[in-house]
């Protein structure tokens, strides 16, 4: 079968939602894909999210090329 994702827009629409999937017996699982949320949830391979985060620290601490420094590095090869 299908999954669905569903973006409501208010409270409003995420009750219907929900009222309607409870009634129709369809399983679900409510995501909260607000970053940095309490209850976040990620949909990305944890070695996805460990390699951005490093990534990320490593920016933090200064270790980084702009873009002109790749070019010139790969031109000068």
């Amino acid at each position: 079968m299908d999954s669905y994702i569903v973006h409501p827009q208010n409270k409003a629409q995420e009750k219907a939602v929900k009222a309607v999937l409870e009634a129709l017996n369809v399983a679900f699982e409510k995501l909260n894909f607000q970053a940095g949320g309490e209850d976040e949830i990620c949909i990305l391979p944890p070695h996805v999210v460990e390699a951005v985060k490093k990534s990320e620290e490593q920016i933090k601490n200064g270790q980084f090329y702009t873009y002109d420094e790749v070019k010139q590095r790969i031109k000068n090869r």
